[in-house]
């Protein structure tokens, strides 16, 4: 099974477990229901998010305040891959661990394994590929599109390509 298969497969399973299918997907909720509390706070400039997990404590997620609902709702779902990604690795038990995500060109471009996985998972979590497929087939724009599943337009434009699907319209 390739990367890209299994990281779809582990957000449909968290999402359809702790969710269900109704869309827009909301993360905050999903991460509630795995005992992760989600705060938002003033962050340093660089930094996009960050998950904490103490030894003997719930993990938190630390959102930026003032990024917008829809960067916070991806923002959210990453922090929540980076959390999966540990649990397949550790059979399920985290003791503690700390994931500050930076706002550099680094994340942007994709080339650390733990950042592609996070961001493939935000991406299947929230913008799920049945979902996206049907409202595709319907021949949304961009921006309708985005708005039923809660994310940007530029967020939905590479769901689509990584979907290998036409880029929709604008």
């Amino acid at each position: 099974m390739s990367v890209d298969q299994r990281v779809e497969n582990l957000a449909d399973e968290y999402r359809e477990r702790l969710w269900g299918d109704s869309i827009p997907v909301d993360p905050v909720t999903i991460a509630k229901k795995l005992g992760i509390a989600v705060v938002q706070t003033k962050l340093p400039q660089q930094v996009s998010g960050a998950i904490i997990k103490e030894r003997g404590k719930d993990a938190i997620i630390v959102l930026e305040r003032s990024d917008s609902d829809q960067r916070k709702r991806f923002t959210c779902a990453h922090e929540l891959g980076h959390f999966v990604d540990l649990l397949e690795e550790n059979n399920g038990k985290i003791d503690e661990f700390e994931q500050i995500d930076l706002r550099d060109p680094e994340s942007s471009v994709g080339i650390n394994p733990s950042e592609i996985f996070a961001n493939q998972f935000a991406a299947a979590l929230i913008m799920p590929k049945d979902a996206v497929v049907k409202l595709h087939n319907k021949n949304l724009s961009k921006g309708p599109m985005a708005a039923k599943l809660g994310v940007s337009p530029a967020a939905i434009s590479f769901r689509l390509k990584n979907l290998g699907l036409p880029g929709g319209r604008f």
